[in-house]
């Protein structure tokens, strides 16, 4: 019967996750297209993750009363923060000037970047199948690139130039959660309100006058919808962030894989239906490959790190980190070392 409950619960779960992604995707587009501001929908996005996550970490029994010396901020919390707003500055810009599907193929190319990061930066070995399935991820967007239809040079840069970014920003924040012994979520705030904070003053002087000055904004009810729409983008990435959470927890690591995969997938799906993109069939068979690319590294990557487990001892580290974290808020703790 707990088997069965987990499964619903699961399931329930990710239909929201996927409901939702798919949604929030098709907002941005549309919301972009119409009003081209990606810095004011970063803003709201990082509003969203800065002010409701804090109610939702208490409930979690996560310890908010933890202080960090100048040295982790300047060291951690600043670059992430910084990052995270760029990357999803140009994350926004990518889907504003290129078609969502397309976007997201780009963005398959994560992985790629990180084993070039993990491997000048920690001097991290991969092992050949991790290698070998960066191959199918290489080939379906070169196929996605040459096929695409509205294919655009600064929205393709954008889209790599977000990739990129988020690359740099995993692997440093596998570092950030050892040394801080602080929980996903718990950073996740942080590094949003340090990304609103920079984020605010830029807002003020380059988006703010364009927005006072819109012709569209300035019919009845224009900033309204503006302004509401942009709010409830921000809502919806927050929740994504909670249940993206939630499931990783619930799930084995190989498990949630195939689930983001398949979250990929229904994204490029629903978009190319909804937002009516030409797609050609050939172009559509390199969106999937990449996809499935990113699967067969997620699967890998995972073997991998289970033979190195099996290898190497367990340090002090590991059990003075759960010190720092409730019972309760474990299950979110656990989940770093997925990220």
């Amino acid at each position: 019967m707990a088997a069965v409950n987990k499964q619903l619960k699961v399931s329930v779960l990710c239909i929201m996750l996927y409901i939702l992604s798919s949604t929030n995707n098709v907002i941005g587009k549309k919301l972009l297209v119409k009003y081209p501001y990606p810095m004011t929908l970063t803003l709201f996005h990082m509003i969203a993750n800065a002010i409701f996550l804090y109610p939702a970490l208490v409930m979690a029994g996560a310890n908010m009363k933890v202080h960090y010396s100048k040295h982790f901020m300047w060291r951690f919390l600043i670059p992430l923060g910084c990052g995270k707003l760029l990357g999803s500055i140009m994350s926004h810009i990518s889907i504003w000037r290129v078609s969502v599907s397309y976007a997201h193929t780009i963005k398959a190319s994560l992985p790629i970047f990180t084993v070039i990061i993990a491997r000048i930066v920690h001097r991290e070995k991969q092992t050949l199948p991790v290698l070998l399935s960066l191959v199918p991820i290489l080939i379906g967007i070169g196929i996605s690139t040459i096929t695409e239809l509205s294919f655009e040079v600064y929205g393709m840069l954008s889209a790599i130039a977000a990739t990129f970014i988020f690359s740099v920003i995993n692997v440093y924040t596998k570092t950030a959660l050892r040394e801080m012994h602080i929980g996903p979520l718990q950073l996740l705030m942080r590094v949003a309100r340090v990304a609103l904070i920079t984020c605010l003053p830029i807002w003020i002087f380059v988006d703010t006058p364009m927005i006072s000055q819109d012709v569209n904004l300035q019919e009845s009810g224009g900033y309204i919808e503006f302004f509401g729409t942009m709010t409830l983008s921000g809502s919806i990435n927050f929740v994504q962030n909670v249940l993206a959470f939630s499931i990783l927890n619930l799930l084995s690591s190989l498990s949630y894989s195939v689930t983001n995969a398949t979250k990929r997938i229904l994204v490029i799906v629903v978009s190319v239906i909804t937002l009516k993109n030409p797609v050609t069939a050939v172009n559509f068979m390199g969106m999937m490959t990449a996809v499935s690319g990113v699967f067969c590294y997620n699967r890998a990557k995972i073997h991998q790190n289970a033979k190195n487990a099996k290898v190497l001892p367990t340090t002090n580290t590991d059990t003075e980190d759960q010190q720092y974290i409730s019972p309760r808020y474990r299950a979110f703790h656990r989940i770093s070392a997925a990220i």
